[in-house]
Order: C-alpha cells, then structure tokens, then sequence
C-alpha cells in the first residue's frame, strides 16, 4: 500500500472521528513522522492518537464506528484494527506530556480535508528521544527509533 493510499484511509477514520466525537486525532508514528518531514518514510501502519477522555469514556463506540469503516480489531488490548492488511493503531494522547512534555491542545491543527493534528519534527524528535529510554522500544526498536533520531537531526539542521 502506497503512502498516499494510508494518508487516503488515515483521512477516512480522521473525519469519522470528527463527526461522530468531535475529534481532532493526532496523525503519529511513522506516516505522521513522513508528513512532518515531507519525506516518504517506510511505515507499515497508521497510528493514531485521540484525546484520553474519549479514549477512556467511548472506546466501546469508537470500536464500533471502526467497524462500521470496515475494520476488524485484531488485538484488543492495543487498540489495532485491520482493514485490507493495513494494520490502524488507536490509543489515547495522555501521556505525550509525562514521555516527551508535549501538552497535545498545543499541537497544529491541519483542517483540510478532515480535521487532525501534527507534531513538528522538533517535536518527533523528543518522542523518539524519550522512547529510546523506554524498556520496550529500546529492545525493540532501537536501531530504527536510533535512525529516525538520525533522520531528524538531520532535518532540523537543515530548517
């Protein structure tokens, strides 16, 4: 699946999410980090932050519009659905403070075609400065956070 093809279906749940919660979700991972950077990254799924109040109050729902969009949730625990062998992460924009101090009602805002927000590649870069600290992602992903690390120096020396 092509990167416009993921921004195609991210698009999709995002102006769901703003009709039906009145939600602005935040566009992360990898293909958040592609459109920050406006360079195409390899991402093997979409992930998606909402606000923890829906999250925490109308995960039930939220579940079930998912479904309605033609999702299947394959893990329950983790909030990953999957739609044309496209896996979607959901999880909630609570903790971007405590991990990176990044207050997420102070994110930009990108109205067109649907509603959402972005981090900066300032901020990506404190994501992923955090989450090499982390006792998961650094058994796990540290080569690769290591090199988006890399990545992101790298733009930000040149803006």
């Amino acid at each position: 699946m092509t990167l416009q093809q993921k921004m195609y279906t991210f698009l999709s749940v995002a102006q769901r999410l703003n009709d039906r919660f009145d939600s602005a979700p935040i566009l992360y991972g990898s293909l958040g980090m592609s459109q920050a950077i406006e360079q195409s990254l390899d991402t093997d799924d979409i992930d998606i932050l909402i606000e923890h109040s829906i999250y925490r109050n109308h995960l039930d729902r939220l579940r079930a519009e998912m479904a309605s969009l033609g999702f299947t949730l394959i893990d329950a625990k983790e909030n990953i659905f999957q739609r044309d062998g496209l896996d979607v992460g959901i999880a909630h924009d609570g903790d971007l403070i405590d991990f990176a101090g990044i207050d997420p009602k102070h994110l930009t805002v990108i109205t067109q075609p649907a509603r959402y927000r972005i981090l900066s590649p300032a901020q990506y870069l404190a994501i992923y400065r955090a989450s090499i600290k982390d006792g998961y992602r650094r058994e796990q992903r540290q080569k690769n956070d290591a090199q988006k690390i890399a990545l992101l120096e790298s733009f930000l020396s040149r803006a």
